[in-house]
């Protein structure tokens, strides 16, 4: 009996603590509700609390946004930084094969012409700059007596200045090549291959001799070496010979060679030839004037042109591996 008795106690108790605790619940939220409706729309706060959210959002997206515009105005993907020439093309002696060793560049100098297929001849790792040959000639210089670049008469005497200013002439049909138009700026200065890659206008002195015969004097240009490093740079990355024979069988170098004079009873003889390089690859001269027995003479001779392109620093890489199916496109950004 004092079991049930206690039992039913125990309920009654729990009952009215639960009654309370309900109570309390209500006052309390009576009292927030109250509060909410005295300060302003509740719900309104709700919603202006989503609202700055939302901004926040967007302002966070706008900003994004206005990065990948200064990154990348175009929109889209984002471009990647350009790769300077000067950092791919680069001459690598230990390759395996000559695309390694000096990679090949499509130089487009004109607007509607063809580009000139080169190879890389040096790097910036060299004295001379990033400096690019043409693979094959690209036109046909004719030096001797029917030369365009000079004057001289009798015509003997227009082979002999022909002979004197052959490394200056053939510098100037290939300055002819820099680029033009809208491409402006891809290179800086353009020479003859075989000549001085650090100056390519230097030349050897001359020397005077009396034509006793005759009663005049003449100067020709003694031998030089100008073409010494760029026939070595060839031979290294194997680029001496030439396939395209449209002009010629040969090209022009840079470079002078006569022959030391003799003397039989005080009469001269003296040759006066320019270095070439055969489609072969083999160095030779070709005569353009002479002296026998103290008679002068003259020869035309006509061969390619190899020019030699020196980049800009700030020049960049477009596409291309730098290989014969792929060469590197240059351009400016």
């Amino acid at each position: 009996m004092e079991n049930k008795s206690k039992i039913k106690n125990e309920k009654a108790v729990t009952l009215v603590a639960l009654v309370t605790t309900v109570i309390v619940l209500l006052i309390l939220a009576g009292t927030a509700i109250t509060i909410g409706i005295n300060s302003g729309d509740l719900f309104g706060k709700a919603d202006n609390g989503i609202g700055k959210w939302n901004t926040s959002v967007g302002k966070e997206d706008d900003a994004i946004r206005e990065f990948e515009d200064i990154v990348n105005p175009a929109g889209g993907t984002v471009t990647p930084k350009p790769i300077l020439a000067t950092d791919k093309l680069v001459i690598n002696l230990n390759g395996s094969t000559n695309e390694e060793k000096g990679p090949y560049v499509n130089y487009r100098w004109k607007e509607g012409e063809e580009p000139i297929l080169c190879r890389v001849l040096y790097d910036k790792n060299d004295n001379y700059g990033v400096q690019i040959v043409a693979v094959n000639p690209v036109r046909k210089v004719t030096l001797g007596e029917t030369d365009a670049m000079v004057t001289g008469s009798p015509y003997w005497r227009k082979a002999l200045n022909s002979f004197n200013e052959a490394v200056q002439t053939l510098n100037s049909y290939s300055e002819e090549y820099i680029d033009t138009n809208d491409k402006s700026g891809i290179v800086k200065d353009a020479r003859t291959i075989g000549s001085n890659p650090a100056n390519k206008n230097s030349v050897s002195s001359t020397a005077s001799y009396y034509l006793r015969d005759l009663n005049t004097y003449i100067s020709a240009r003694s031998s030089d070496d100008n073409y010494v490093t760029d026939e070595k740079r060839l031979n290294d990355i194997g680029a001496s010979s030439f396939s395209n024979t449209q002009f010629g069988t040969s090209y022009w170098l840079g470079s002078l060679a006569r022959g030391s004079l003799q003397s039989s009873g005080n009469l001269i003889t003296m040759n006066a030839r320019v270095r070439r390089i055969t489609n072969t690859g083999e160095t030779t001269e070709s005569k353009i004037f002479y002296v026998a027995n103290e008679y002068p003479g003259d020869y035309t001779e006509s061969n390619g042109l190899r020019p030699v392109f020196t980049l800009n620093d700030y020049v960049v890489i477009l596409s291309g591996k730098g290989t014969l199916g792929e060469p590197y496109e240059i351009g400016i950004k």
